[in-house]
């Protein structure tokens, strides 16, 4: 079987808590090609994000190598922010108090 290449469909728009305004166009392309990379590595749907957090946040943790210099360290946090970002955008219509797991990995992504 076939792994996608895409994430599903977002139908939803969603506002920034900053502004109060619609994301712009250039945002939610990045965000689809962050979703896109996590559904060729398995996860293309909402609810496989929710379904394997654990085994996501495992996978964003793989996908950067903690002993980088310094100067690097930066690009590996920007790096797993829009992951994360690009999750929560996704499951923006969703409680989310069911997907506590992507955002405990999300603070600890962000500590550096």
């Amino acid at each position: 079987m076939e792994l996608p290449t895409k994430f599903e469909p977002i139908t939803h728009i969603k506002i920034s808590k900053q502004t109060g305004k619609p994301l712009s166009k250039e945002t939610i392309k990045r965000y689809k090609k962050y979703l896109n990379r996590l559904a060729l590595a398995g996860y293309p749907t909402k609810q496989s994000l929710l379904s394997n957090q654990d085994d996501i946040v495992e996978f964003i943790d793989l996908l950067f190598d903690p002993d980088v210099p310094p100067q690097e360290k930066t690009k590996n946090y920007i790096e797993k922010r829009l992951y994360y970002s690009a999750m929560f955008y996704a499951l923006d219509t969703i409680d989310n108090r069911y997907y506590t797991t992507l955002y405990q990995g999300f603070q600890e992504a962000t500590i550096y």
